[in-house]
């Protein structure tokens, strides 16, 4: 048998893998990429993938919760409420990274 048809039938029969940076953004910034599920790359995006909204969208409610915009607060000056926030939003983002960025690109 042709090698080159043996390793076209190999690798087609392998399952495709969704994740990657595009994974890792979506789980990110959820909610974002969520209002853009019909439009014709959203294919592309496993939007369902992740139960949370998004790590940024997370961290900014935290931040108005605490009375703060997010990103307007210098970590000199940062209350403990907002280094509670950030603290959440980086085991969030640890979380994402470890789920989506292990797996191949599509």
């Amino acid at each position: 048998m042709n090698l080159k048809l043996l390793s076209i039938v190999t690798l087609s029969s392998l399952p495709v893998a969704m994740a990657g940076p595009l994974a890792y953004a979506a789980c990110q910034t959820g909610e974002q990429l969520r209002r853009h599920q019909h439009e014709p790359y959203a294919s592309l995006l496993p939007l369902d993938m992740f139960p949370v909204t998004g790590c940024n969208m997370i961290a900014v409610g935290c931040y108005s919760v605490a009375g703060f915009t997010f990103g307007t607060v210098a970590a000199a000056a940062a209350p403990p409420m907002i280094l509670a926030c950030n603290a959440a939003q980086g085991t969030c983002m640890a979380a994402c990274a470890a789920t989506a960025l292990w797996a191949p690109i599509p």
